[in-house]
């Protein structure tokens, strides 16, 4: 008997590490697999389908982790996905314009983007936290070292990378709540160049919810804290970016100099130029689309117009909106129960976690899906916003034996 369980908990252990390798595989598919499939290509025979070896990699991957993954999930969680499938082909039957649209991206939705919730619920916050800084550390120095890479070749990166910004966003996002977390230097340079990679893009949205988690984390500091001059240094280093963000002269000053700086070095100066001209909130055209929509959901605020409804009335584009797109594809009704439900999630989920490390990882995941759908992408095909609800799901059952965190 004892054998048996001694066997039962290796298999246990195995699965749980294959779990985390697979983590680790997903987490650096756009940062560090996506060169990697360039080299696979290159090998004799194997070349020839290297489309399909990442995906093998994750299924395979996913088999062999499935006794961890069984004992973390329940059949609610596993009800939702089914749930989530039927939507999709209830659209796909009821609205033959959407057809199309749907055809286009079902493989996705059903294998790479709805599975993530499951992912999620077995991401329980200290056994992965480690995996997920050494991938997130690996595909910024990965990215790092192409923007590099371009430079020395003569390139330039003038024109911006939306692409790849969000791509390493969430790397870049998880090395300030590993510096947030574990309070040393070194940490904190690491994120100085990381949030420098993500300037070079010239993307807004990602610098945005960058400035975003900082500012969450400091107010969290500031509330946790039960030592006077943790608070205080807090209070300090909030009120200078509150200072640096609101008064236009040291803002502008230090935009002007970073856009030189960039420039020199061949980076895309977007960024900057946007705070210079004044247009940093310029909404790209968005909001013609969201004009159409807004008109659109007026004249069907019952039923709405199915899934990917957006791309039907937009002639193929998304509306960039999460909130939009709920309320086109499910009504105003049901899309504002989906909205609410989501929030009552996120909310208990950091409730749940409160004083504690994985609440800074949450906030993270939640404030990378909210500024990256309401201004970008679309929540059908972004894997990580059934991640985030998984994550939400797994910190809300959590136990208390997670690692807490002590605030100085």
């Amino acid at each position: 008997m004892q054998s048996t369980d001694i066997l039962g908990r290796l298999k246990q252990t195995r699965s749980q590490i294959i779990f985390q390798a697979l983590l680790f595989l997903i987490w650096t598919k756009d940062t560090v697999w996506v060169f990697a499939i360039q080299v696979i290509r290159k090998i004799p025979i194997v070349g020839q389908v290297y489309n399909y070896v990442i995906p093998a990699m994750i299924a395979v991957a996913i088999i062999l982790s499935l006794p961890y993954l069984l004992r973390q999930a329940r059949a609610t969680d596993f009800l939702f996905c089914i749930g989530c499938v039927v939507l999709v082909l209830f659209s796909y039957i009821l609205y033959v314009e959407n057809q199309p649209y749907i055809e286009d991206q079902l493989l996705t939705i059903l294998i790479s983007t709805i599975p993530m919730f499951l992912l999620g619920v077995g991401c329980l916050y200290d056994e992965c936290r480690t995996v997920l800084y050494w991938a997130s550390l690996v595909g910024v120095a990965v990215m790092l070292m192409y923007q590099i890479s371009l430079i020395v070749s003569g390139d330039h990166l003038r024109v911006y990378n939306m692409s790849a910004s969000y791509k390493v966003l969430p790397s870049i996002m998880y090395l300030m709540v590993w510096a947030f977390t574990q309070k040393k230097i070194r940490h904190w340079l690491i994120v100085l160049v990381s949030v420098a990679l993500s300037l070079s893009y010239g993307t807004r949205g990602p610098v945005g919810a960058i400035c975003i988690l900082f500012i969450v984390c400091i107010c969290v500091f500031v509330l946790q804290a039960k030592r006077f001059w943790a608070k205080l240094v807090s209070i300090v280093v909030s009120s200078g970016w509150v200072i640096l963000i609101l008064w236009g002269t040291p803002l502008m000053n230090l935009a002007q100099w970073m856009s030189q700086q960039f420039s020199q070095l061949g980076f895309s100066t977007r960024i900057f130029d946007f705070v210079i001209s004044g247009e940093f909130a310029y909404d790209s055209g968005r909001q013609m689309l969201y004009d159409v929509i807004f008109e659109s959901i007026g004249k069907s605020p019952i039923v709405g117009y199915g899934i990917m409804g957006d791309r039907v009335i937009l002639d193929g584009k998304y509306c960039h909106n999460i909130a939009l797109e709920f309320w086109c594809d499910f009504g105003i009704v049901f899309g504002s129960a989906f909205l609410i439900a989501i929030a009552v999630l996120a909310y208990k989920a950091l409730r749940k976690t409160w004083r504690k490390e994985s609440f800074f990882f949450i906030a993270m995941m939640i404030i990378m899906i909210f500024v990256k759908l309401m201004f970008s992408n679309s929540y059908l095909i972004d894997a990580y916003f059934f991640f985030m609800l998984g994550v939400c799901v797994a910190a809300i059952r959590s136990q208390p034996t997670e690692i807490m965190r002590e605030a100085e």
